[in-house]
């Protein structure tokens, strides 16, 4: 009988244990996957969160001369609008790592807005600056094909309150 009970009270906390165990959340299945063949995704982590964008709402600009546009956007109904855009002006010809940052050198800015409406009105704009900057990693840049895939992650601050937003684990495969 003592056995019985000693074999009950080890699965019960066994139990307890399994149900206390917190529950991780595997966010690279949730992202798409860092691919290179235009498949038209991109997305990444802001604080930790995913975050996709709305393909009808955004777009990749690439010229040979070196300048690079990415805007992607995400409505969600009934949500705020939320936008990154990753900008580098005479800078991107190969295929490599790119600092982005406020700093003229580099022509690079980056920015998180998180807001009301898709014109900017109303709501927060976080921006890069020569501390809160970050890297675009291009992988793949097929002129032939016009397709652009990579990776990013940057810090940006509000400027007002010093609050500081964190995208991570970014990646895009577009066609220009």
């Amino acid at each position: 009988m003592h056995h019985i009970k000693l074999l009950l009270l080890l699965i019960s906390l066994s139990c307890l244990s399994l149900h206390c165990k917190k529950e991780e959340k595997d966010y690279y299945s949730i992202l798409p996957p860092a691919t290179q063949s235009g498949k038209e995704t991109a997305g990444c982590l802001v604080n930790g969160q995913v975050w996709t964008y709305s393909s009808s709402v955004s777009g990749l600009d690439w010229l040979p001369d070196g300048r690079f546009l990415l805007q992607l956007q995400k409505r969600v109904p009934f949500a705020p609008t939320s936008k990154i855009t990753i900008s580098l002006y005479d800078t991107v010809k190969t295929p490599g790592v790119y600092e982005i940052s406020a700093n003229t050198t580099y022509n690079s800015l980056a920015f998180f807005y998180w807001g009301a409406g898709a014109s900017g009105g109303g709501g927060v704009f976080y921006d890069t600056d020569n501390t809160h900057k970050g890297y675009l990693i291009i992988t793949r840049l097929d002129e032939q094909q016009r397709i652009i895939s990579g990776l990013f992650y940057f810090d940006a601050i509000e400027t007002t309150t010093g609050d500081v937003v964190h995208v991570t684990d970014g990646r895009f495969d577009m066609h220009y």
